[in-house]
């Protein structure tokens, strides 16, 4: 059976802002840093990575992005 894709998919600078995260200030003024494409998921194939080298089984609904 052949794959096709229902939408066409949209081409990401992976140096684009994918999201903007909000920090507390605790340690001074709060900011705001915002996050590529790329680093988001660096950051997630980092977490990917770590849990199979620790032999650590994720189950489905551990797997949350918001």
């Amino acid at each position: 059976m052949k794959h096709t894709d229902l939408c066409e998919r949209p081409t990401i600078d992976p140096d684009s802002i994918a999201t903007f995260i909000l920090t507390s200030g605790t340690t001074g003024e709060p900011k705001i840093a915002m996050i590529s494409h790329e680093n988001l998921l660096a950051t997630a194939k980092g977490h990917i990575l770590r849990l199979g080298k620790a032999n650590i089984k994720a189950p489905l609904t551990d797997r949350h992005c918001s």
